[in-house]
Protein backbone atom coordinates (compact mmCIF):
# COMPACT_ATOMS: atom_id res chain seq x y z
CA UNK A 1 0.00 0.00 0.00
CA UNK A 2 1.30 3.60 -0.76
CA UNK A 3 2.58 5.89 1.71
CA UNK A 4 1.32 8.82 -0.77
CA UNK A 5 -1.12 11.72 0.93
CA UNK A 6 -0.61 13.97 -1.78
CA UNK A 7 -0.06 14.14 -5.90
CA UNK A 8 2.28 17.23 -6.44
CA UNK A 9 1.27 18.88 -9.30
CA UNK A 10 3.91 20.20 -11.77
CA UNK A 11 4.33 24.05 -10.89
CA UNK A 12 4.75 22.89 -7.71
CA UNK A 13 7.91 20.81 -8.39
CA UNK A 14 9.12 23.85 -11.24
CA UNK A 15 9.00 26.24 -8.39
CA UNK A 16 11.05 23.38 -5.85
CA UNK A 17 13.64 23.46 -8.68
CA UNK A 18 13.86 27.41 -8.77
CA UNK A 19 14.30 27.31 -5.29
CA UNK A 20 10.63 28.97 -4.29
CA UNK A 21 10.52 28.79 -0.18
CA UNK A 22 6.75 27.64 -0.15
CA UNK A 23 7.41 24.86 -2.22
CA UNK A 24 10.64 23.86 -1.37
CA UNK A 25 9.45 23.93 2.51
CA UNK A 26 6.32 21.81 1.34
CA UNK A 27 8.42 18.75 -0.40
CA UNK A 28 10.91 19.11 2.34
CA UNK A 29 8.47 18.83 4.87
CA UNK A 30 6.14 15.90 3.40
CA UNK A 31 8.51 14.10 0.96
CA UNK A 32 8.10 10.93 2.09
CA UNK A 33 4.46 11.59 1.87
CA UNK A 34 4.72 13.21 -1.75
CA UNK A 35 3.80 10.89 -5.17
CA UNK A 36 4.00 12.58 -8.78
CA UNK A 37 1.96 11.75 -11.75
CA UNK A 38 4.01 10.66 -15.30
CA UNK A 39 2.34 13.68 -16.87
CA UNK A 40 4.25 15.87 -14.20
CA UNK A 41 7.44 14.07 -16.66
CA UNK A 42 5.78 14.94 -19.66
CA UNK A 43 4.92 19.01 -18.77
CA UNK A 44 8.21 19.23 -17.20
CA UNK A 45 10.75 17.64 -19.86
CA UNK A 46 8.60 19.79 -22.56
CA UNK A 47 10.43 22.62 -21.08
CA UNK A 48 13.77 23.46 -22.63
CA UNK A 49 16.48 21.89 -20.71
CA UNK A 50 20.16 21.73 -21.03
CA UNK A 51 21.89 18.33 -20.41
CA UNK A 52 22.79 19.23 -16.75
CA UNK A 53 19.17 20.54 -16.06
CA UNK A 54 17.96 17.24 -17.35
CA UNK A 55 19.83 15.21 -14.95
CA UNK A 56 19.47 17.09 -12.36
CA UNK A 57 15.25 16.97 -12.84
CA UNK A 58 15.76 13.26 -13.71
CA UNK A 59 17.51 12.29 -10.54
CA UNK A 60 15.23 14.42 -8.54
CA UNK A 61 11.77 13.12 -10.22
CA UNK A 62 13.29 9.57 -9.44
CA UNK A 63 12.77 10.21 -5.65
CA UNK A 64 9.07 10.13 -5.90
CA UNK A 65 6.65 6.98 -5.89
CA UNK A 66 5.22 7.54 -9.85
CA UNK A 67 1.45 7.26 -10.53
CA UNK A 68 1.06 5.42 -14.06
CA UNK A 69 -2.11 6.32 -16.43
CA UNK A 70 -4.66 3.50 -16.18
CA UNK A 71 -7.98 2.80 -17.37
CA UNK A 72 -9.71 4.21 -14.09
CA UNK A 73 -7.82 7.53 -14.30
CA UNK A 74 -8.38 7.99 -17.93
CA UNK A 75 -12.69 7.18 -17.14
CA UNK A 76 -12.16 9.74 -14.25
CA UNK A 77 -10.69 12.27 -16.76
CA UNK A 78 -13.74 11.68 -19.04
CA UNK A 79 -16.25 12.03 -16.11
CA UNK A 80 -14.35 15.11 -15.42
CA UNK A 81 -14.32 16.64 -18.42
CA UNK A 82 -17.98 16.11 -19.03
CA UNK A 83 -18.83 18.25 -15.67
CA UNK A 84 -16.14 20.97 -16.40
CA UNK A 85 -13.42 22.31 -19.03
CA UNK A 86 -10.23 21.45 -18.36
CA UNK A 87 -6.97 20.86 -19.99
CA UNK A 88 -5.52 17.55 -21.05
CA UNK A 89 -2.59 17.41 -18.61
CA UNK A 90 -4.33 18.81 -16.03
CA UNK A 91 -7.51 16.73 -15.92
CA UNK A 92 -5.23 13.54 -15.85
CA UNK A 93 -3.47 14.92 -13.26
CA UNK A 94 -6.48 15.60 -11.36
CA UNK A 95 -7.77 11.82 -12.17
CA UNK A 96 -5.06 10.67 -10.86
CA UNK A 97 -5.47 12.58 -7.38
CA UNK A 98 -9.11 11.60 -7.36
CA UNK A 99 -8.49 7.59 -8.43
CA UNK A 100 -5.76 6.92 -5.69
CA UNK A 101 -7.94 9.23 -2.72
CA UNK A 102 -4.74 12.07 -2.67
CA UNK A 103 -4.27 15.53 -2.37
CA UNK A 104 -3.65 17.89 -5.26
CA UNK A 105 -0.97 20.30 -4.08
CA UNK A 106 -0.89 22.90 -6.58
CA UNK A 107 -0.73 26.95 -6.83
CA UNK A 108 -3.26 26.58 -9.28
CA UNK A 109 -6.13 26.07 -7.65
CA UNK A 110 -8.64 27.48 -9.76
CA UNK A 111 -7.99 25.13 -12.45
CA UNK A 112 -9.10 22.50 -10.28
CA UNK A 113 -12.13 23.58 -8.53
CA UNK A 114 -15.05 22.02 -8.64
CA UNK A 115 -14.24 18.68 -9.48
CA UNK A 116 -15.46 15.95 -7.83
CA UNK A 117 -14.20 13.99 -5.06
CA UNK A 118 -10.56 16.11 -4.91
CA UNK A 119 -8.81 17.79 -2.20
CA UNK A 120 -6.63 20.51 -3.26
CA UNK A 121 -3.77 22.30 -1.07
CA UNK A 122 -1.89 25.50 -2.32
CA UNK A 123 1.47 25.17 -0.09
CA UNK A 124 1.38 29.28 -1.07
CA UNK A 125 -1.26 30.07 1.10
CA UNK A 126 0.19 28.74 4.24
Amino acid sequence: MSACKYLVDTNILIYYLEGELEATDFIKSHFRKCGISQINYLEIFSIPLDREEKTVIENFLKLFEVFDINSMITKQAIHNRQSKKIKLADNLIAATAQMHHLTLVTRNVKDFQNLPNLTLFNSFDQ
